[in-house]
């Protein structure tokens, strides 16, 4: 590459290093841009806060869960249950915010 512009190797890696350090710079910045265009409204955040106490798993299901395949089915259930109940409040979220 230094033949061909007719210039040092260390003018070229130079060259190299600061369009390296420009290119990054550009990329932060559309990055940086994107996220704040897309971040998510107040009502989204809302319903994730609301649903997080209601994800967490009591302690007694993780006793159950160490029983046979009867009690694990069950608390496997109850997670389920657990789960899926936050996960439409926050697709609620999701839609009140569109």
């Amino acid at each position: 590459m230094a033949s061909a512009l007719e210039l040092s190797e260390d003018a070229v890696k130079q060259r190299l290093s600061r369009g390296r350090k420009l290119l990054q710079d550009q990329v932060a910045a559309f990055v940086e841009g994107a996220l704040q265009r897309t971040a998510p409204g107040a009502a989204f955040t809302t319903g994730v806060l609301a649903a997080l106490p209601a994800v967490t798993v009591p302690a007694a299901a993780t006793v159950i869960a160490k029983g046979g395949a009867a009690a694990k089915a069950t608390s496997a259930g109850g997670f389920f249950a657990a789960l899926v109940g936050p996960l439409v409040a926050i697709f609620g979220g999701c839609l009140a915010t569109r």
